[in-house]
């Protein structure tokens, strides 16, 4: 509600969407996880699905205001604070029912008859819980659709659609790379993989919007993105990789993209605090 109340007296500026949305980046994560806990997709490729849409779709955001000049809240009546309302009711809602039953239950058996045999048997027999990540990604997609829509009619040349949609290809190598993991790797070790993945796309969402404010040109390929990417690849290739010694590059993943988010970000607030003459933290005295 914070951003709401900002624009509503006037009080809005760039350095206070950069505070709220640099930590949203952050708590994007926090909600996947939450949501995840209800849905018990964990240690599946359905969660990364889950986590890498969401992300993923707030990356583009931030990449339309790059190029528009505007940050979309909402699509229609549905908004940020709705989806946050979302979170809530479900989380009230799950206290009075049982979960497993309630997720593990085929689509089959809660629709009517006449509806559920006209689907084909593997959409029928998919559980809840991974029918509703599938409507989620749904929901997802067109937005990210709308997005990139609205960013091509806002420019003028093919030259600079081209250039805009090759701004979208380092978050979406940072998407598909959990999923060129092996599976029992995934079902071993969600949490690594999951830290690193949310670390990363946190860091290049920060690197958008502060180029956004600054008027900076966003490089294509974010060098983080691609040696991520790799990694992921060189552990599902090589065949003579441990199964420990995949674990150990994970991890290792998690504390370097950690380095690399707190490196990046003190070197951002620095040379902010410096050009606004401002503290971090703390008010400036006005000088005498």
């Amino acid at each position: 509600m914070d951003g709401k109340q900002a624009r509503r007296t006037g009080a809005s500026s760039p350095l206070g969407q950069l505070f709220d949305h640099g930590f949203d980046c952050i708590c994007n994560m926090a909600h996947c996880a939450i949501s995840s806990a209800y849905l018990m997709n964990g240690s599946t490729r359905w969660y990364f699905l889950q986590q890498c849409t969401l992300q993923y779709s707030f990356f583009v955001a931030q990449w339309e205001e790059y190029y528009t000049h505007v940050l979309p809240h909402s699509t229609g009546q549905i908004g940020v604070t709705e989806v946050n309302y979302g979170l809530g009711l479900l989380t009230i809602f799950m206290g009075f029912v049982d979960r497993e039953a309630f997720w593990l239950q085929q689509l089959k058996d809660v629709l009517p008859y006449a509806i559920s045999s006209c689907l084909p048997p593997s959409l029928a027999h998919l559980e809840l819980r991974y029918m509703s990540t599938v409507g989620w990604t749904c929901m997802v997609t067109v937005l990210v659709i709308l997005s990139f829509l609205r960013v091509c009619n806002h420019l003028d040349t093919n030259r600079a659609r081209f250039g805009a949609a090759c701004n979208l290809l380092s978050p979406l190598m940072v998407g598909i790379a959990p999923f060129l993991l092996p599976l029992e790797y995934i079902q071993d070790n969600t949490r690594f993989i999951s830290v690193a993945t949310g670390l990363l796309f946190s860091h290049i969402t920060k690197k958008q919007i502060v180029y956004s404010m600054a008027k900076m040109t966003f490089a294509s390929i974010q060098l983080d993105a691609l040696f991520f990417f790799f990694v992921c690849l060189w552990i599902r290739c090589d065949e003579r990789l441990t199964e420990d010694g995949a674990f150990l590059a994970i991890k290792a993943l998690c504390l370097w993209h950690a380095f690399r988010l707190c490196h990046w970000a003190g070197i951002a607030i620095s040379q902010i605090c410096k050009k606004l003459d401002i503290w971090c933290l703390r008010i400036k005295h006005k000088a005498d």
